[in-house]
């Protein structure tokens, strides 16, 4: 495992650290020249020019955790990531971190919040770590944005405004956790860019886990092969984490037909 320095973690944002939003660090890899540039998400401006596209995701950030007890008196935390009514599909974590998983019960009651129960319905088969839950009681959304609290990786301070868990074009509610490449943006970069002739549209993301595979961090067949694709026919470099799953489902989605030239 990797060792990272103290002083070179992010524990808290680059406005707490006497920076501007921007002012992060960015690594431009430029196929075209066969270079690599280090500079600031500020200098971001001089890497674009007129006619191409930035996409950002404008969902705003709900404080997605909730600490309760279980039937034995046991504190749990609860992070849904799929929303559907009064059912929810959860990870179950330790209220300490590094939150290891918790492995609940079929059939117990998570006592929550302003009088939220969550009954243990089952895991989902292929995500033994995600559990259903059905609700009882009071609102789940109601009750995530009363008493609930950001996703916070084990390396940052707990003691961050929920202000800073949002871009400053977030609109609607709905991402569980920051969307962190967008949260350097500001609005003197956008406007910026916006002047000089780049297009910066908005867009709405669906949470889809029919790609996930067998856990955070496990690699598909499909992620494999889109990884292997992208890299033969585009030079582009996919990770096995994020964007190799997340390409796999748009592959997908264009054999299906379900996207089409005409959605580009």
């Amino acid at each position: 495992m990797l060792a990272v320095p103290p002083r070179q973690r992010a524990a808290v944002p680059a406005e707490l650290r006497g920076l501007r939003r921007d002012g992060v660090r960015l690594c431009v890899v430029d196929r075209a020249a066969e270079s690599v540039a280090h500079t600031t998400v500020a200098g971001l401006a001089d890497h674009l020019g007129p006619g191409d596209l930035l996409v950002v995701n404008s969902s705003r950030t709900i404080p997605a955790t909730l600490r309760g007890s279980r039937a034995d008196g046991g504190a749990v935390e609860v992070r849904p990531w799929v929303r559907r009514g009064r059912s929810w599909e959860a990870i179950a974590v330790e209220v300490t971190p590094p939150h290891a998983p918790l492995p609940l019960r079929e059939g117990e009651r998570l006592r929550l919040p302003g009088g939220l129960t969550a009954l243990v319905a089952g895991r989902r088969p292929e995500l033994p770590q995600v559990w259903r839950l059905e609700l009882e009681g009071a609102d789940g959304l109601e009750i995530l944005l009363a008493h609930g609290r950001p996703v916070r990786y084990s390396y940052a301070s707990e003691a961050i405004a929920a202000e800073h868990d949002q871009t400053v074009y977030a609109t609607h509610p709905g991402s569980a956790e920051t969307p962190s490449a967008g949260r350097v943006l500001s609005w003197e970069l956008l406007l910026g860019l916006r002047a000089a002739g780049v297009r910066v549209a908005a867009a709405d993301v669906d949470i889809r886990t029919d790609f996930i595979g067998p856990g955070y961090g496990q690699l598909t067949p499909e992620g494999w092969e889109a990884i292997d694709l992208l890299a033969r026919s585009e030079g582009v470099l996919l990770d096995p984490v994020y964007t190799g799953k997340a390409m796999a489902g748009l592959i997908a989605d264009v054999r299906k037909r379900q996207v089409t030239s005409d959605d580009v």
